[in-house]
């Protein structure tokens, strides 16, 4: 009769006894590491409506609008009369701000504003993302 060797019966046992030996609480050595909340940048600041807006409006809208449509309040959420129940500002939305439609020299909005002239893109941009991040009062 011949004998049976064990050897592979052995080997199967010793890998597997290793490999629950091997195992922890570790997680999973293969996933992604979280990342370290000290090493994120902090998002940047929200443009801020008096340091940032409020000085283009004055330097190019007071010249035919009254002082009071700068005023924060007079903007974000006011009725944007004659334009369909849009807003002056909309938070949030480009799209439903009159005053975005018009800086930007959207059509559908009428003559671009200020009149005879138009702002530097940069300032433009910059009211969109003022309005896009909420159109703080900050």
């Amino acid at each position: 009769m011949a004998r049976r060797r064990r050897w592979p019966c052995t080997l199967f046992a010793l890998l597997l006894g290793l490999g629950l030996a091997s195992c922890s609480d570790l997680g999973d050595p293969l996933a992604p590491a979280k990342p370290d909340p000290d090493d994120e940048e902090p998002p940047p600041p929200a443009i801020g409506f008096a340091a940032a807006v409020l000085p283009i409006l004055q330097g190019n809208c007071t010249g035919c609008h009254a002082p009071d449509m700068t005023v924060h309040a007079n903007l974000v959420g006011a009725p944007a009369g004659g334009y369909g129940g849009l807003f002056r500002v909309a938070a949030g939305d480009t799209a439903a701000s009159v005053l975005y439609q018009k800086v930007n020299g959207n059509p559908a909005f009428g003559a671009r504003m200020p009149f005879g002239g138009q702002l530097l893109p940069d300032q433009i941009a910059l009211i969109g993302q003022w309005i896009t991040e909420g159109a703080l009062d900050n």
